[in-house]
């Protein structure tokens, strides 16, 4: 049944849809219905650096905490597939590759949503798949350094919060990372890094922190 609370959103909902279309007015809605059916499906807390588990038909709606979707190939390399986020969906249904691991970089919560109501999800995952088309585009950046700068604002982007000297990326982003990201290596990542750094573009308070100025992110 929908409670009082959830119809007066409903009527937003629809208010706000009247006057502006919007993929995000849409995915609000939907995740409002999921609520309506939480008996068929749960929220799940994981640690910082737990996987998340995958099944045939499931998917993990994020609602708190980034987490980072990635494989390897024949020789155990990690190839990273994603960083994903609060509102994000994340699920071997909606992948190809196998191997396909979910790995916590912070907290997370998530929920567990079954195959017969995936419906609700339609703007979630087709975000992911923009994103994913986004990421291809940036690596088919023939310089490395064009790569790893427009890597550094779609995380900043993605991943960042607001800070007095730009976007702070506050997730562990060490230079192996971004290496296995962008099919690199991490001499090579060092070095460009070094050179933003000494550009004044970024900033690495510590080794878990990394800040993109203004004008990198222009």
């Amino acid at each position: 049944m929908v409670n009082g609370l959830q119809t007066r959103r409903i009527l937003a909902y629809f208010v706000n849809s009247f006057f502006n279309k919007s993929g995000k007015n849409a995915s609000f809605f939907n995740q409002l219905m999921l609520e309506n059916h939480n008996f068929k499906w749960n929220y799940k807390t994981f640690d910082c650096g737990e996987n998340i588990f995958t099944e045939e038909n499931i998917l993990w709606l994020i609602h708190r905490g980034v987490v980072k979707t990635h494989t390897w190939n024949e020789k155990g390399k990690p190839i990273i597939l994603g960083y994903w986020v609060a509102g994000d969906v994340v699920g071997q249904p909606i992948s190809i590759i196998e191997p396909y691991e979910i790995k916590c970089l912070t907290d997370v919560k998530a929920s567990r949503v079954s195959s017969q109501y995936w419906h609700y999800l339609a703007t979630e995952i087709r975000n992911n798949h923009m994103k994913t088309e986004e990421l291809l585009y940036i690596f088919r950046q023939k310089s490395l350094y064009e790569k790893t700068i427009k890597l550094l604002v779609f995380l900043a982007k993605k991943l960042g919060v607001e800070h007095e000297k730009g976007k702070l990326i506050s997730i562990p982003l060490t230079h192996q990372e971004l290496a296995d990201f962008t099919g690199s290596t991490r001499v090579s990542i060092t070095r460009i890094i070094n050179q933003l750094e000494q550009k004044k573009l970024i900033e690495r308070p510590n080794r878990s922190h990394l800040i993109l100025s203004p004008t990198l992110l222009k």
